[in-house]
């Protein structure tokens, strides 16, 4: 028996038992034991509260009914445990802490019983779950042992030292894995939702205790390296790259320098240009990454040495003036010359070879030459951008004159019209025309295999198929496969170009981050691992640090090679066309490049110092690939690039924004997809059920999280609103195609006010929803309203809105009935409907009313479109800091622009 198992009893069977692991089980059919019973006992003696609760559950299924009493007071302890853990119910609960304890306790009992029922205590999602809430009851301090550290350090950092930062984080990931296994377990849909509520709560507020534990370092530091902020737009930027920062935490475990950088790169607040000091000891973002190492240490992973390096080069190009000048008038039109024509000779080279019948080289003396000239125009002319737009519009106008417009001209003529409907033309098409489009090509295959001689089978195949085709078409069902064809083919047109483009470019970039963040998390695994916790014997120490020193160089080159060689090689997007031009300047060089490479691994034997210099030379062009895509987001860390618009933001947890997670498309319509498959799932009754209602969850919070940032956050930080009126935001609800935010000011009225955005007909729409009666809106003096017209302005941007209901009303009337349709803007100006009036709302500065229906009293007026499409009203960021630098009383954005609020109280 393994040691410590308990004997099963004297008066019991030996036939009826069945040992598993080191606790004695009934075997099945037999009658309750005792063995279990002090198994559950021996588990609970050590501290396993959920394994105690799922034996002794698993013997009241055995015909001892009291044992449940026992398994609740077990899970009851746990539910306290962890309660006390994470600080449950936190902060303004609307519960005490004995009272969601006692409604954890419930929920997880169902749950214990159901991985009683379904296995034991160790093999279903459900005892797993529940593991999980255990390990975050245990965690204990960690420790490392990190003899690279101690060496790189000169001695400062010790070789074995605590990780005090990692215990709230190890608890918040404990939580997500156990949040993750919700869509998963076996339990009525009551049952599963009062589980899933108490896993939220506990994952929410361990998330909170993160957030509230790593800040206040996280910003300390950045106060440090001077990375401040000096208006209230800049502290508000900062705030969201703390908070996106925590974020990957919460979610990894852990972050790096290249975090840091895309946080920045992606916000409004910039790096300043380098001074002497930064030019000596590097800009403030390697100056953050030296201090984050120490200061959050076993969270933060301190930046590579090729991606300091990479830091230190592109910070003297886009960080200092004469960088961007050089970067500007030099490097980027010469080297993107270079790169376009050689890219060229790749793409269009072998077509010209064979129409031509001799090698035609696009990249000579003087292409090159033009080809950096019309770059550099494009770059520093405004008149130059302009005049190439509008001919590339010219030339669009010209296409579709040619290809459409006039085509559709000829066919609308009376005497064509009467042509096209006669019997005679209709004939002629469905018995000549098509039937010989489809039979033509049989003629060219014929040809191809050298049939040539067997005409009369030729002409007796090609007959057949003709009458065959004939017969069919003219069917009935051959008319109605016709037109569905017809309507499919438009369909997908449209779908490849509005949709599947767009969409396909984000699925790649998408896919091939998500595999570089599986990697890191294997990385991480083993790190992890590695780290020991009270208790380790001295040779498990000894072990880990011995072993750490060889994962040490392991985890380098891994990271080397995936992310400088190998996925710039296979990812499309980075490869076309840099690393392809690469690949042709290194071609020559091969052998001098292996020569190279071999001399570091011949102590191991010149098959193997071949094989990897080999291997490396080839995987060398990645290299350029992974340099210009870095060099683009490093461009955009500096303040010095000039001054943008403000962006469309990120808001789901994949990097989608508002249009992404409302439109539907390919690889966009999060929202509208996640509910088809919640509707499909619920009418098959699919166990998938529960895996869709955590992930509308998940979006909600991401949706939440993105209105608090940019809203809550602009509005708390201006001494225009006051903190003495506190908004939050409150729940979040989605639906097929819009998405439901309640905005709470308690301190104004206690009427919460809802902000709606919905996908209409392909557009983002938004409005501060009526339907649900007066709101705090409506009780704003005149200069809260300034301030909030002002911050939804914002919103509504950084969510790419494209039309406000509160504009479109005030132009149109606020009686006027009308819809947002495929065609435009549909106003019906009768009270009978009688009179449709479309407006094209892709038009340009005018829109023109179309007239359908009876004709109307008064003619339809033409519409100002920057007064109808809100997406007509960009901001830069030096716009907008300056409208919060205004003074009390003064308007916030331009007074001619419609404003966003209702009218009305409602």
């Amino acid at each position: 028996r393994p040691a410590g198992a308990h004997l099963p009893p004297d008066d019991l069977p030996p036939e009826h038992l069945a040992v598993h692991g080191s606790w004695w089980e009934p075997a099945p059919g037999a009658p309750p034991p005792d063995a279990a019973g002090h198994a559950a006992a021996q588990a609970e003696q050590v501290g396993n509260l959920v394994r105690a609760a799922i034996l002794t559950l698993a013997q009241e299924r055995r015909a001892a009914p009291a044992a449940r009493d026992a398994a609740r007071v077990q899970i009851a302890a746990l539910a306290a445990r962890l309660a006390e853990t994470v600080g449950l119910p936190g902060p303004g609960g609307s519960a005490t802490s004995a009272e969601w304890v006692e409604r954890a306790t419930g929920a997880l009992v169902d749950l214990a019983d159901a991985a009683a029922g379904r296995g034991g205590p160790r093999r279903t999602v459900e005892a797993r779950l529940l593991h999980d809430l255990q390990k975050a009851c245990t965690e204990d301090e960690i420790r490392t042992v990190d003899v690279v550290g101690w060496v790189l350090s000169l001695g400062r950092r010790q070789v074995v030292r605590s990780l005090p930062a990692l215990r709230a984080v190890r608890i918040a990931r404990h939580l997500r894995a156990a949040e993750k296994k919700l869509a998963r377990i076996h339990l009525p849909e009551a049952q599963r939702r009062e589980v899933a509520e108490v896993v939220h709560d506990a994952r929410f507020r361990a998330d909170v205790n993160v957030r509230a534990s790593l800040a206040p370092r996280l910003e300390q530091v950045l106060d440090e390296v001077g990375f401040v902020a000096r208006n209230v737009p800049e502290r508000v930027a900062r705030r969201k790259i703390v908070a996106e920062l925590l974020d990957e935490v919460v979610q990894r475990g852990t972050f790096g320098l290249g975090h840091v950088r895309d946080a920045v790169s992606r916000n409004s607040l910039k790096l300043p240009d380098l001074s002497l000091r930064d030019l000596a000891l590097g800009d403030q973002l390697l100056r953050m990454d030296r201090r984050l190492t120490d200061a959050l240490d076993g969270v933060y992973r301190g930046g590579t040495f090729y991606m300091r390096f990479l830091q230190r080069v592109s910070s003297l190009l886009f960080g200092t003036w004469l960088g961007r000048q050089l970067t500007r008038y030099f490097i980027l039109p010469l080297g993107a010359a270079f790169v376009i024509l050689e890219g060229l000779n790749h793409l269009v080279g072998p077509v010209l070879k064979r129409l031509h019948g001799h090698k035609v080289h696009l990249l000579t003396t003087w292409s090159f030459a033009a080809a950096a000239l019309a770059l550099f125009l494009l770059i520093h002319s405004p008149a130059c951008r302009t005049g190439t737009l509008w001919a590339l519009r010219a030339l669009r106008w010209v296409l579709a004159t040619v290809f459409w417009r006039a085509p559709r001209w000829l066919v609308t003529r009376p005497v064509v019209r009467l042509v096209v409907r006669s019997r005679a033309f209709r004939a002629l098409l469905d018995y000549v025309v098509k039937p010989a489009v489809l039979v033509g090509p049989l003629w060219l295959v014929w040809r191809a295999v050298h049939l040539d001689h067997l005409l009369w089978l030729a002409l007796v195949v090609q007959g057949a198929v003709y009458v065959a085709v004939v017969a069919v078409f003219n069917s009935r069902l051959g008319r109605l496969v016709e037109e569905a064809l017809i309507d499919a083919t438009q369909r997908a047109a449209h779908q490849v170009r509005a949709r599947i483009l767009p969409g396909l470019f984000q699925l790649i970039v998408q896919v091939f981050r998500s595999l570089v963040d599986g990697l890191e998390r294997v990385l991480y695994a083993v790190d992890e691992w590695l780290r020991f916790r009270r208790g380790e014997s001295v040779l498990g120490r000894i072990g880990k640090g011995l072993f750490g020193v060889v994962w040490f160089f392991v985890t380098y080159l891994i990271r080397i090679y995936v992310n400088l060689l190998i996925e710039p090689q296979i990812n499309p997007i980075k490869h076309f066309p840099v690393v392809t031009v690469s690949h042709k300047i290194i071609l020559p060089m091969t052998p001098t490049f292996i020569a190279i490479f071999r001399v570091p691994f011949m102590p191991l034997g010149p098959v193997f110092a071949n094989t990897i210099a080999a291997t490396t030379t080839v995987l060398l062009p990645g290299v350029f690939g992974f340099l210009v895509w870095e060099f683009k987001e490093n461009w955009k860390l500096y303040a010095g690039d000039g001054d943008r618009p403000l962006r469309v933001a990120r808001v789901g947890h994949h990097g989608e924004t508002m249009g992404s997670l409302l439109r539907p498309g390919f690889h966009s319509g999060t929202v509208p997809k996640l509910y088809t498959k919640l509707r499909r799932a619920t009418w098959r009754r699919d166990p998938s059920v529960g895996k869709h209602q955590e992930a509308v969850h998940h979006t909600a919070e991401a949706v939440k999280k993105f209105v608090e940032r940019e809203w809550v956050g602009l509005l708390m930080e201006t001494t225009r609103w006051g903190r003495s009126r506190p908004v939050a935001v409150g729940q979040v609800e989605l639906g097929s195609n819009r998405v439901r935010v309640e905005l709470r000011a308690p301190a104004i009225a206690p009427a919460s006010a809802w902000l709606v955005l919905e996908a209409q007909s392909g557009w983002i729409v938004a409005s501060l929803e009526r339907d649900s009666g007066p709101s705090w809106v409506g009780a704003l003096d005149a200069e809260g309203r300034r301030v909030l017209d002002a911050a939804l302005y914002g919103l509504y941007l950084q969510a790419g809105v494209q039309l406000v209901r509160e504009q479109m009303e005030k132009e149109l009337g606020p009686d006027t009935p009308y819809d947002i349709a495929d065609e435009g803007l549909v106003v019906w100006p009768g009270a009978r409907y009688e009179t449709e009036v479309v407006y094209d709302l892709r038009q340009g500065a005018v829109l023109r009313p179309a007239i359908r229906g009876a004709a109307p009293a008064a003619p339809p007026p033409e519409l100002e479109a920057r007064r109808i499409r809100f997406c007509d009203h960009p901001m830069h960021w030096s716009a907008w800091v300056d409208a919060w630098r205004a003074e009390p009383g003064r308007e916030l954005r331009a007074g001619a622009e419609p404003s966003l609020l209702p009218p009305t109280t409602g």
